[in-house]
Parts: C-alpha cells; structure tokens; sequence
C-alpha cells in the first residue's frame, strides 16, 4: 500500500512466549480501499509454515496529527517467521484473503 509504513517488534517473555507488537503509520481505513473493506487483520506465520490470526488493527488520527496509526499487541507460543496484514470484509475468518497490504520479509 502506497505510503502506508509497518514496524513489528518481538520479543521472548519470561514464559517463553513472543511477545508481538505491531505498529502500523498512514494506513488509511479500510474503507477508503478500493473495494472497500471492514477491517485490517494482522496474520503470522511461524517456522512451520502455519498461519494464524493475531487480531484487528485498527488505525485511527489523533487530535494533533492527521496521519493514521494503529496498533497491535500479541502473544504467540511459536516464533513468528513472517507477520502480514490483509484487508478483510469481516474479522471472524481463520484463513486470510489474497488482499494484502503489508508484510515483513523474511
């Protein structure tokens, strides 16, 4: 997505789990895409090429800023591999669509 910028941070708990945070700047609402969607879903991907959902990302501005921020906070037993956001007609889906508008290379 043009513009729109992502930083994920993860870190390893004192359990042994990945803490997950996910960052997201100047990504629009969802609705103004073309098609529109519902919602922006935040995906990873561990080792094992597994993909599940993290959750809804749901960027929004602030009083003194008109550029839209979002973010995520999660926490997964596997290590991630890849973290990815798609745009989505609805947040209760297990799999993700083919509409991706950020991802982490790896």
């Amino acid at each position: 997505m043009p513009g729109a910028d992502g930083k994920v941070a993860v870190t390893k708990d004192h359990n042994d789990n990945y803490a997950i945070t996910v960052n997201t700047v100047n990504l629009p609402s969802s609705k103004n895409l073309t098609p529109a969607r519902e919602v922006y879903v935040v995906w990873m991907e561990d080792e094992d090429k597994n993909v599940r959902k993290l959750g809804q990302i749901k960027p929004t501005t602030g009083l003194l800023s008109k550029a839209y921020k979002g973010e995520l906070k999660a926490t997964s037993t596997t290590r991630p591999r890849k973290i990815f956001i798609t745009a989505e007609d609805g947040g209760e889906l297990e799999y993700p669509s083919d509409m991706m508008v950020l991802t982490t290379h790896k």
